[in-house]
């Protein structure tokens, strides 16, 4: 059938609004959920919430799942003092350290065996597999982040540009007990990015980014963390990223119709 040119107007234009709401409802994640586990109601599932948050850091990820969940009780482990973590912190094995309790995980292994870059390997690498054994045996919801390539499921992959932050090129991965996905719009990296790497900026980084090295101000801008320092930094994900992941479970968490 041969359509006229105002029949083809009104085809583009329903094409294009359906687009555009694909991407809204993506902003908003879209989530299946496969299983309930763990007493919450509607009323209560926020404020009865602790959250474990291991490998925490100076607390990137703590700082969204709070955004997201303000009345939860959040504890941050990590092997390493954290006197910038805003939350209740316990210096111990973040592999070893008991799960029981918690009605929400978050776990950020060490990623630097898992980058596809010029890094010196770790020995850290064996730290996501075990992770994620504990947690599958675990009583409650969980995610895990780390870099792209990293050998987990990636439910969900996320970047700076996707959340409004100034220039940011920073992909995670997140595995989740809930088999999660969302309909983010396009990774997309048209203007000069900013990286947040390491204790300063590596030149095979300044050759791929082609710019200059950043300022701490200019990376706490583009992370949306204002309490960390650079080193912190390099180490953290951005708030936003670990808020998105939050709200999706909290949907998740509550119980099915």
């Amino acid at each position: 059938m041969k359509l006229r040119p105002i029949e083809w107007l009104v085809f583009a234009c329903a094409a294009t609004a359906f687009t555009l709401a694909l991407a809204n409802l993506g902003r908003e994640a879209a989530v299946f959920m496969v299983a309930r586990r763990g007493p919450y109601d509607l009323e209560t599932r926020e404020a009865g919430v602790k959250v474990l948050d291991l490998f925490c850091g100076a607390g990137g990820a703590a700082m969204g799942l709070h955004r997201a969940w303000p009345e939860a009780e959040i504890v941050g482990v990590d092997i390493a003092p954290q006197k910038h973590y805003p939350f209740e912190f316990r210096l111990a094995d973040a592999t070893s350290y008991p799960l029981e309790g918690f009605q929400f995980i978050w776990a950020s292994p060490p990623c630097q065996d898992h980058m596809q870059t010029p890094h010196r390997k770790h020995g850290t690498g064996w730290m996501l597999p075990k992770t994620r054994e504990r947690l599958v045996g675990a009583d409650c919801h969980w995610a895990i982040e780390n870099v792209e390539g990293a050998p987990l499921r990636p439910d969900y992959i996320l970047c700076g540009c996707q959340f409004g932050l100034p220039n940011l090129r920073r992909v995670r991965w997140f595995e989740t007990s809930w088999n999660g996905f969302s309909l983010l719009h396009t990774h997309n990296h048209e203007a000069q990015c900013i990286s947040v790497v390491g204790r300063g900026t590596p030149s095979w980084v300044r050759k791929k980014l082609g710019r200059r090295c950043p300022s701490i101000h200019e990376y706490r801008a583009a992370m949306g963390i204002d309490w960390m320092n650079r080193y912190e930094l390099s180490q953290a994900i951005p708030p936003a990223y670990s808020e998105f992941i939050g709200r999706a479970a909290l949907k998740v968490m509550a119980p099915m119709a």
